[in-house]
């Protein structure tokens, strides 16, 4: 049995606007980690990135037939999940015995909304490896889908859910992505991640301890974390295999012992000679010592998730975080010469006009390296979802909608909280942007850092193409 894994596209006039042309293409870790998964357990495994591509659903589909398999697997994003629909169909149409599966954040979350579409016969729930490997398994020796862990499928024209299948607890056990399968050098970071080419990513975590009203679990509560001996063992892999110049780990850092003994390993290797690396990193995680360690250890940046500049803010949104340990936080990541990335997000449960202003105030104050001012997005799974519709603030579930710039596309916001008009909450977005990277002492500080010729280019188109996507 043969399956082609797909990376899903969007449609990025839509999704994205003007801002598309900086769009990053990001090797995908998901899909090449079940890719990996499949093939040490024997069945043949070939992918497609359509998002890195930007393919169409047609071209997608064109694409998919060369490789003659019997089963397609998708991995879907909410934005993507209108798209993903129509390769389905497509394929469907072309030849009916084509087995659709559909995994990944979007189809975990709504696995019935998904199944009522008839081009898809199955969806993966969760993580997807031992889930995906036993269902191939079960399709070929045409047993009863009920013993597989993990899936959604109908039955008599009826939606079935199995149970969910137990979470992967020793993620040592799993192998090492497929990387083999993708062209690396052809990805693009966003400019706040280039530290290098070929990067890729890796997931250190899965499942998360705390609890974002705006962010989804899709992976589960409970935390699993790589030991950092594998870790270093699939970086030094990385790098004398594919030339790998760039790691991004995701979706956090995790900090105390953990942290320590990583470094300690990256060091022991000399691998900060190879690689440097990049994370997200939480503000309550700080410690100087810790982060003067990840510094020796290739550390180039940390990319904090700070969300707001008013503390109502984030403890409404249960962030768990304080004004003042951001601030020390920031202090700690420059003192260990370490650059950092700030992500915000205009537009959460609770803001204001004022409160919206305190973040940008709060961004220039602190002053990163780079910013990043998304819309608030209520995506499915999430209390923010949950509450939105329980208020009536979700004026549409077109999925296509569910984008963090919609203020530079041609879609206004998907969500406008209480107590705000959604023009002001274009204008506060726009705003945030302007304030932060056209002040001249932020230029000043970014043209003194550059290192090369490339790097001014990157840095003049990326800052053009913010412009038009502004000027909307």
């Amino acid at each position: 049995m043969k399956i082609v894994l797909i990376h899903s596209p969007i449609d990025t006039e839509k999704t994205l606007g003007k801002i598309k042309k900086i769009n990053p293409s990001i090797p995908p870790v998901g899909i090449a980690s079940l890719a990996g998964y499949l093939r040490e357990n024997g069945i043949e495994t070939e992918v497609i990135d359509a998002y890195k591509d930007e393919l169409s659903p047609e071209k997608t589909v064109e694409e998919f037939f060369k490789h003659n398999a019997e089963v397609v697997g998708l991995s879907v994003s909410t934005p993507g999940a209108l798209i993903a629909h129509k390769i389905a169909k497509i394929i469907k149409e072309k030849n009916p015995k084509t087995i659709v599966v559909f995994g990944g954040v979007h189809p975990t979350l709504m696995p019935e909304e998904t199944l009522s579409d008839q081009s898809v016969d199955l969806v993966v729930r969760m993580e997807g490896e031992i889930t995906l490997l036993e269902l191939l398994q079960t399709i070929k020796n045409q047993k009863p889908l009920e013993a597989v862990k993990g899936i959604s499928y109908r039955k008599n024209n009826q939606y079935r859910q199995n149970p969910d299948r137990e979470i992967i607890k020793n993620l040592d056990s799993l192998p090492f992505p497929a990387w083999d399968l993708f062209d690396l050098t052809s990805y693009s970071p966003p400019p706040h991640w280039d530290l290098g080419r070929p990067f890729v990513s890796i997931s250190l975590l899965r499942g998360c301890p705390h609890r974002c009203t705006f962010c989804c679990l899709p992976l589960g509560k409970t935390p699993r974390i790589l030991s950092p001996a594998r870790i270093v063992e699939q970086i030094e892999w990385l790098a004398d295999k594919f030339g790998v110049k760039t790691i991004m780990f995701n979706p956090l850092f995790p900090a105390g012992k953990f942290g320590f003994e990583f470094c300690q390993k990256m060091i022991e290797r000399g691998l900060q000679k190879k690689i440097s690396w990049l994370s997200e990193f939480r503000a309550d995680y700080a410690d100087l010592e810790l982060l003067k360690s990840m510094r020796k250890a290739g550390c180039r940046r940390l990319a904090f998730g700070l969300e707001s500049g008013n503390q109502y803010i984030l403890d409404n949104i249960k962030k768990g975080i304080t004004l003042e340990q951001v601030e020390k936080a920031m202090e700690m990541a420059k003192k260990a010469k370490i650059e950092v990335i700030a992500y915000f997000i205009i537009g959460l449960p609770g803001e204001t006009k004022e409160s919206a202003r305190q973040t940008i105030n709060f961004a220039k104050k602190l002053n990163p390296d780079y910013a990043k001012f998304n819309l608030a997005v209520p995506y499915p799974g999430t209390e923010m979802y949950a509450e939105a519709l329980k208020d009536g603030l979700l004026p549409s579930l077109d999925w296509e909608r569910f984008t963090s710039f919609s203020s530079m596309t041609a879609y206004e916001p998907i969500y406008t909280p209480k107590g705000m008009i959604t023009s002001d909450l274009i204008k506060m977005q726009k705003q945030a942007f302007k304030e932060f990277y056209f002040r001249p002492s932020y230029i000043l500080k970014r043209l003194l850092k550059l290192k090369s010729k490339t790097e001014l280019i990157n840095v003049f188109n990326a800052g053009r193409t913010l412009l038009a996507g502004l000027k909307k």
